[in-house]
């Protein structure tokens, strides 16, 4: 099980050739085609200028391209808002590949949310990388935070193809709350994990309770405990009178992110 066509996102001025070539180690292991896209309207005030970005981040993604022969590739570029591009490109891919939020970027993109809006706009997984360093691993081994919601459940199909390539996966549960008398009873991992197994996916699975932490902190705090190189979370979005709306940790998550983060609406 494989993904067949990566959609990159090559906007991003800073750090760009860590996005690139994490797409590029993800293609080469899946077998799959990368599509580097540079969307965004142009600069009304100089479009020149905007123009010769574009060339110039395209030209950088080639550059890292041709060091893998193996891998299969495109460039194309588009103009238009950020996210309606990517996620209407993303209509067509298997996998949308961008890059952390940096405030320090330009100030057109949409914030820390903007991963999560792709996703629901699209209905396609997006893997998001760290601004803060560059990954050579590709999903060795992953943390997936799983509540028995629609949205993780859909997170957990999405990411197949990146669980079975793992050498480990941890399924992670984070209970907020004492059960009370009456409720529903606990999500205890069992279902999910006998579900990977169909899918040859072994996997442990750890329960925490986060006390006092929000849900985001106790997540980050696993991932660094099981040194783990790829978080899988269900993301939590709806419109709201023509806005997105994103929620709490799924906002704070792609705030705080220690290693790329794979998130599904």
């Amino acid at each position: 099980m494989n993904y067949t066509h990566i959609l990159l996102d090559v906007s991003s001025r800073r750090e760009r050739a860590a996005v690139c070539e994490y797409a590029l180690l993800l293609a080469r292991e899946h077998h799959a085609q990368v599509t580097a896209v540079n969307p965004g309207a142009p600069d009304v005030n100089n479009p020149s200028r905007a123009a010769a970005r574009g060339v110039a981040a395209m030209d950088e993604f080639e550059a890292l391209a041709q060091q893998y022969p193996d891998v299969a590739w495109r460039r194309f570029s588009a103009t238009g808002s950020w996210i309606d591009t990517i996620a209407q490109e993303g209509l067509y891919s298997d996998l949308i590949l961008t890059r952390q939020f940096d405030p320090n970027d330009s100030p057109r993109y949409a914030g820390y949310d903007a991963p999560v809006n792709i996703a629901l706009l699209s209905g396609r997984p997006v893997l998001v990388v760290p601004r803060a360093d560059r990954f050579s691993r590709v999903g060795s081994r992953v943390v997936l935070a799983w509540n028995a919601s629609a949205e993780s459940a859909r997170m957990v199909c999405a990411a197949l193809p990146l669980l079975v390539h793992a050498r480990a996966v941890d399924i992670v549960i984070v209970t907020e709350t004492p059960r009370r008398p009456g409720t529903v009873a606990p999500v205890t991992g069992d279902d999910i994990g006998s579900y990977l197994a169909r899918h040859r996916v072994e996997a442990s699975i750890t329960t925490v309770a986060a006390g006092a932490l929000e849900v985001s902190e106790v997540l980050l705090s696993v991932v660094a405990d099981k040194g783990g190189d790829l978080l899988c979370m269900g993301a939590y979005g709806h419109a709201r009178l023509r806005k997105l709306v994103v929620g709490a940790t799924s906002r704070a998550l792609m705030r705080n992110m220690m290693v790329p983060t794979l998130v599904a609406c």
